[in-house]
């Protein structure tokens, strides 16, 4: 449990700053492109690619960093019902089915973003002239990180409870 928590803190601190890089990346990129484009006349061929490339990377590495922070929506109407009825063990079931059915929506999306990215291995983009597979590989990853995350929730799950946490 203690090496899970190490890689997933690890793996938090990495999904934030990726966000980070690539928000960054759109927010100089896009400026940049407006201006060339109405002030000079020129523009960069490879600036969509590369805002929508990095808007996929922020928004898988944004979802895991946010998951990492405790920071997703969710639907808590059954939940706070369970909880006014002090049933701990309920509310702790409720919780453990939710993680296992997010893992099993993980490992699903990890399987098919690696076969999308290994299908698109070989595809060059059009103007930047990488492989796809680069773009497509923020789903496999954003999704292990996920699993990773939520594996360790639910395995913390009891002894949360034991102690009152949530």
């Amino acid at each position: 449990m203690l090496v899970l928590s190490k890689i997933n803190t690890a793996l938090g601190k990495l999904a934030n700053a990726l966000t980070i890089v690539f928000v960054a990346g759109i927010a100089i990129v896009i400026p940049v492109e407006v201006f060339n484009r109405y002030f000079t006349g020129n523009m960069f061929t490879w600036a969509t690619e590369f805002c929508q490339y990095s808007f996929v990377w922020a928004s898988m590495m944004g979802a895991a960093a946010g998951l990492k922070n405790g920071g997703q929506v969710a639907v808590t109407t059954l939940k706070e019902k369970l909880e006014k009825r002090n049933s701990k063990r309920a509310v702790m079931t409720l919780q453990a089915v939710v993680y296992v059915i997010m893992l099993v929506f993980f490992v699903i999306m990890i399987y098919y973003g690696i076969v999308q990215t290994i299908a698109n291995f070989r595809q060059v983009s059009s103007t930047m002239s990488i492989p796809m597979s680069l773009p497509y590989a923020a789903l496999p990853l954003g999704f292990i990180m996920m699993f990773l995350i939520t594996l360790e929730q639910l395995i913390s799950l009891p002894a949360e409870y034991k102690t009152g946490g949530k």
